[in-house]
């Protein structure tokens, strides 16, 4: 009786086109770039320094370097070539053939054998782009790659080729034939740099001398000098160089160390340090779990799902129980698996069987808790280090910090200076159906709040809108620490501006049992938006924020469940940053059951039209294929707030609350998405099965946010809270499960739980929220719900159940 379906009319449909993925497509080089020498306190870059050798150019322009831009002015960042057929059938982002780095941004390129090439910061190379293809029109080895003052990517083969085009072709202008000088062959040369103040190009042999010319003819200038490196490096370890724009010379080497110097002093400003050749560290948990490259199966896991019960459903198939929490915890999500389900709640996650028993051993307590601080604490930093000596897997020394973030250059906090040092938080779980295993998302931050934050604290008297609203000039401060616990400082004026980081904690269980162990990840690439969220398709996880604090970073992310699921050290990953989607930083992927037509699917978060994207998936590796992006005019919709969205059997189920002053309604909308003419199209019309339907919750506000899940025979299952507007009321607050079966045109008040029902006596009305609904994966049918609860002695809990729609 509560259900009363809205009339509505076909909306407007679009297929707005598709989106080109740009080599950089997000970076300003007016942005805080920290690439080379900065500043202790900005980040910026200081003013260029003089090298020690004789800095006389050339006279004008060398002529190996044009002065006009094939690109039509984007210099080496031009789109990445279609897949070709020099792509190797397996992938392996280990061997580095050339790094250069540009001229205007200082941003550091990483090309690899595989014929992939990144862009980030010398100790981390794919911060500002993920990995792309390149390509070239020689068929020869890289002797090594360098980049001009005015962003001309140039190579040189080991059959004395040599190239001019961009990152992503290297060829595309021009090639032709470098000579060197005393009788060298490109097997002698370690590596080639081009200094930015006169384009002069340094070659280094190896024999420990360099010489100096053009980049035709590599000895035009001078040949030959000495040159010193590294204590305990030799010349056959150094797998690329290049000047940043300061002049100062970067050499990497093959043991993930890389050094800041001059021409012939290869370590004069800076010692070896840590570099990262991929965006993500891995690791796994248990620290004694073999290192497996292969299949899971190479090595017997202590856990096999047979040796317990094997995939099964709940008996009785209605079963409900209780997991206690503690504390008031929020972002639950309830994850079914073959016979573990597991439940996240803030910065806890949980395991249980499907009768209610918590899962312990293989690291789990005695309650099922999932010790989120200790899986992922080797990437953290909780005591000052001496700059050098970091732990490998400490992210602190790749996030582009200016100075160490537990030196003397910032504040004393409540933790350890401004590293990434805190326990993860926001927790996600969800199962991978086809891979049988769990996966966990976290957030990791350092001690440095954002910019939105500040304002609060400088501005108390405007409202979040102000201030979200609000620009950098617009106020003293950029940031806010934890000085002590529970004190918040506001940092000086013009200090530390975009220092703070949020990082992306990703898990992956070896098996569907999660005390076998999980492999264990962290992105590098970062920013400071919060709530993370993610989905799962047949091969992908799709990673993205729902919220907005900084445009900067990927908003969206998909990474490779066949590489997630074996464990590899570097996964495929590709970034769609907000150029590729039309502008928009928050998008939310839709829990998708099966792959459409080899898309993964993110929607745009606004609240007024309804702009969905389809993200392709490569058809070789690190191909990045441009977003199709379309748009959805709903009517009616004035003030729907959209929470949930599941993409199963071709249509997209959308939940949402209807906020008005005194009540709330539920609206569940359900649009088809399919191929017409080989185009993705959703439609808004009935004929297509497109359906709308409005829920008013009997007893006033809505409490929770509403909750949408789907099986295989296409019915549908609700689950909101509700609250009554007046304190006194005789009806107390509950959650409601509103189910609608396959060809029904209405639904099923399935269940209504309500304070005092036994598991939740004295329930606070504000507490009876963080609703979740999943379909388990056994018999792709049977339901689990999950809603939280407080008591009046202050405990807390979340009530776990299983709802059979026959």
């Amino acid at each position: 009786m509560f259900n009363s379906p809205r009339p509505h009319r076909p909306a407007m449909l679009a297929l707005v086109g598709l989106f080109a993925c740009a080599d950089e497509p997000f970076v300003d080089a007016s942005a805080d770039d920290p690439t080379f020498e900065q500043d202790a306190t900005t980040g910026y870059s200081t003013d260029a320094m003089p090298d020690d050798e004789d800095p006389t150019s050339l006279a004008g322009t060398p002529t190996s370097i044009e002065d006009e831009d094939p690109n039509g002015g984007v210099g080496p960042f031009g789109p990445g070539p279609g897949p070709g057929p020099d792509v190797p059938p397996l992938l392996e982002l280990d061997r580095l053939v050339g790094l250069g780095i540009a001229g205007s941004t200082g941003h550091a390129y990483a090309w690899t054998a595989a014929k992939t090439v990144s862009a980030g910061l010398p100790e981390q190379l794919t911060w500002h782009r993920s990995p792309y293809r390149w390509t070239s029109s020689v068929n020869s080895g890289v002797v090594d790659m360098a980049i001009s003052s005015i962003d001309r990517t140039y190579v040189w083969f080991a059959n004395g080729t040599g190239g001019k085009g961009q990152t992503s072709n290297p060829t595309l202008t021009s090639t032709w034939a470098y000579t060197l000088p005393g009788g060298r062959t490109p097997a002698d040369i370690v590596g080639i740099a081009i200094r930015k103040s006169d384009d002069r190009t340094h070659a280094y042999y190896d024999d420990g001398t360099y010489s100096t010319g053009t980049t035709t003819t590599l000895g035009a200038n001078s040949c030959c000098s000495s040159y010193t490196l590294p204590p305990g490096k030799s010349m056959a370890d150094i797998v690329g160089m290049d000047f940043a724009p300061n002049n100062r010379l970067h050499t990497w080497y093959d043991d993930e160390t890389y050094s800041i110097g001059t021409a012939n002093d290869l370590d004069a400003y800076q010692a070896p340090r840590r570099y990262a050749r991929h965006g993500m560290l891995a690791s796994r948990w248990p620290a004694d779990a073999p290192n497996v490259v292969g299949p899971a199966t190479d090595w017997p896991p202590e856990h096999d799902v047979d040796d317990y019960d094997g995939p099964q459903l709940p008996s009785p198939p209605a079963s409900t129980f209780d997991v206690p929490v503690g504390g008031n915890s929020s972002d639950l999500l309830v994850a079914p698996g073959h016979d573990a389900i597991g439940m996240a709640f803030d910065a806890s996650v949980y395991f249980y069987d499907k009768e209610g028993v918590p899962l312990s051993g293989g690291g789990l307590s005695a309650s099922g808790r999932l010790p989120l601080e200790q899986m992922f604490a080797e990437f953290v930093r909780t005591s000052p280090v001496t700059p050098g000596q970091e732990a490998p897997r400490d992210v602190n020394q790749y996030i582009g910090f200016p100075e160490a973030c537990d030196g003397p250059a910032y504040p004393t906090t409540s933790e350890n200076g401004y590293c990434v040092s805190t326990a993860p938080y926001d927790t996600r779980v969800h199962f991978d159906p086809v891979g049988g295993r769990f996966v966990i998302l976290a957030n990791l931050r350092n001690r440095l709040w954002s910019d939105y934050f500040s304002n609060q604290y400088a501005n108390p008297e405007l409202s979040d809108a102000e201030l979200y609203a609000m620009d950098m000039d617009d106020y003293d401060g950029c940031g806010v620490y934890e000085e002590s616990p529970g004190s918040n400082t506001l940092v000086p004026e013009g200090a530390h501006c975009k220092l703070p980081r949020r990082l992306l904690a990703l898990a992956v269980s070896r098996t569907a049992d999660p005390r076998d162990g999980f492999f264990t990840w962290v992105f590098l690439e970062n920013n400071y938006r919060d709530w993370p969220w993610m989905a799962i398709d047949d091969g992908w996880i799709i990673l993205s924020h729902k919220g907005g604090e900084q445009p900067q970073g990927p908003a969206a992310t998909l990474v490779s469940l066949a590489d997630l699921r074996v464990g590899k050290a570097r996964p495929q990953y590709i970034n769609y940053y907000a150029p590729d989607l039309g502008g928009r930083v928050r998008v939310e992927p839709p829990q998708q059951v099966g792959t459409w037509p080899g898309n993964s699917l993110v929607v745009d978060m606004s609240a007024d039209d309804w702009w969905f994207f389809a993200l392709p998936h490569p058809p070789q590796p690190y191909a990045k294929q441009p977003a199709a992006m379309l748009a959805a005019t709903l009517e009616d919709a004035s003030g729907f707030s959209r929470e949930k969205t599941v993409f199963r059997n071709d249509m997209l189920h959308l939940v949402g609350a209807i906020e008005t002053e005194s009540t709330s309604h539920v609206r569940h909308i359900r649009m088809p998405l399919f191929l017409l003419g080989g185009q993705p199209t959703i439609s808004t019309s009935t004929n297509w099965g497109y359906v709308t339907d409005t829920f008013l919750p009997p007893f006033g506000k809505l409490l929770d946010a509403p909750m949408v899940a789907v099986n295989g025979a296409d019915e549908t299952l609700m689950a909101w809270g509700f609250a009554g507007t007046d304190p006194n009321a005789a009806v107390p607050p509950g959650v409601q499960h509103e189910m609608l079966r396959t060809g029904a045109s209405d639904w099923d008040l399935r269940a209504v739980f309500r304070e005092g029902d036994g598991y939740a006596e004295g329930l606070p009305s504000q507490q009876l929220k963080a609703i979740s609904a999943a379909v388990d994966p056994v018999d792709d049918r049977t339901f689990w719900v999950t809603h939280k609860y407080g008591t009046a002695l202050g405990q807390w809990g979340v009530v776990v159940g299983a709802v059979d729609p026959s």
